[in-house]
């Protein structure tokens, strides 16, 4: 996890240039407002927000929304 591992939009961004052709996932923890836990620079840089909430996860994100789906 991005928090936990304490990695900053600096590396991030190294990351993504020394692999352009590789696909990312970070995994963020977010408060009950849907605010990312720890700093908010990283709510800019996403493509796809997952919301999973009583086994159900939503995706929403620059893409448009999707559709639901039972995850448990």
């Amino acid at each position: 996890m991005v928090i936990r591992l304490e990695l900053n939009t600096d590396y991030l961004t190294h990351l993504h240039n020394e692999n352009p052709k590789t696909a990312f996932i970070f995994i963020f923890h977010t408060t009950e407002d849907s605010n990312f836990r720890g700093q908010q620079d990283f709510a800019h840089d996403v493509d796809v927000i997952i919301n999973v909430e009583n086994g159900i996860a939503k995706a929403n994100g620059r893409f448009g929304i999707g559709e639901k789906m039972t995850v448990f």
